[in-house]
């Protein structure tokens, strides 16, 4: 409860107050404090459907992008086909699973995303994230190529969420990185959390980049390198699903044009308690 201002009666004489007229001014004070209440509560649930909205157009991006490509792949060569219209019916179903998602959390009292924790095996989710972008990078001449430890431990996490971290780092490296650059996704364990890196040949980041690259609609330096469109909510939303896993996330670059790494890294364990204490 904060004081945000005062009520004031006041006459030209002095003047005793009665029990029912302090009663009176108290029975104002609520209704003046329902109403900033109510008004704060509106503001609030606007903000947090223009945050959904804003979430749901970032996220289908990419999905309507390689719908768009293999489309266009199908146009030009009909024996394409089989493959091109299983990366559609994938992405197709990625569009719908995160419409889903999001009415499922606009339907909630509260913003607070909550994690559905399973067995994940990171191998296989790498492998299908980077199929999902086969497309994209191809048509800039790019190579997605993946290090991964041969014995990298089952993670406990919320799969979805994991997939849309690295499908927001990798989406990013694809749009920020010039032609014909690599790409690498690095997964390795380490001290009991598993750690991913996602490595380009970009743009790079500057000091002023590197101060606001997780905030919502940032807008940095770097601008994408094959008309891609970007409105800024990537990486913070990126920053927010790692940290529901009591994990970290942190991005390194020697300066612009020589690249930049994002580093993920998550416990191998989830600790429920954790994130309780941390909300």
């Amino acid at each position: 409860m904060y004081n945000v201002g005062v009520i004031c009666v006041g006459d030209s004489v002095a003047r005793t107050v009665t029990p029912q007229q302090l009663d009176m001014l108290k029975t104002l004070a609520k209704i003046v404090i329902d109403k900033l209440e109510n008004r704060l509560r509106y503001r609030k649930t606007i903000e947090s459907q223009i945050n959904l909205m804003n979430i749901a157009l970032h996220e289908i991006k990419n999905p309507l992008a390689s719908i768009n490509l293999a489309n266009d792949i199908i146009k030009k060569d009909i024996s394409t086909a089989e493959k091109m219209t299983g990366l559609i019916r994938t992405s197709v179903r990625r569009i719908q699973t995160k419409l889903s998602d999001l009415l499922k959390q606009s339907e909630l009292e509260e913003k607070e995303l909550v994690l559905s924790i399973e067995e994940v095996d990171m191998k296989e989710l790498f492998n299908r994230v980077l199929n999902n972008f086969e497309l994209l990078a191809h048509r800039k001449k790019q190579v997605i190529e993946l290090e991964c430890d041969e014995l990298l431990p089952i993670l406990q996490a919320d799969k979805a969420k994991l997939s849309d971290v690295l499908h927001n780092l990798v989406s990013n490296a694809i749009k920020y990185s010039y032609q014909g650059s690599v790409i690498k996704v690095i997964a390795r364990e380490i001290h009991g959390c598993v750690q991913i890196e996602v490595k380009d040949e970009g743009q790079g980041l500057n000091q002023e980049d590197v101060s606001k690259l997780f905030t919502k609609f940032a807008k940095l330096s770097s601008k994408p390198t094959g008309k891609e469109t970007s409105n800024g909510l990537g990486l913070s939303i990126t920053k927010s699903l790692v940290e529901l896993h009591n994990g970290t996330i942190e991005a390194l670059s020697q300066g612009k044009d020589k690249g930049t790494s994002f580093i993920v890294s998550l416990p191998i364990k989830y600790n429920k308690e954790l994130q309780e204490e941390f909300n």
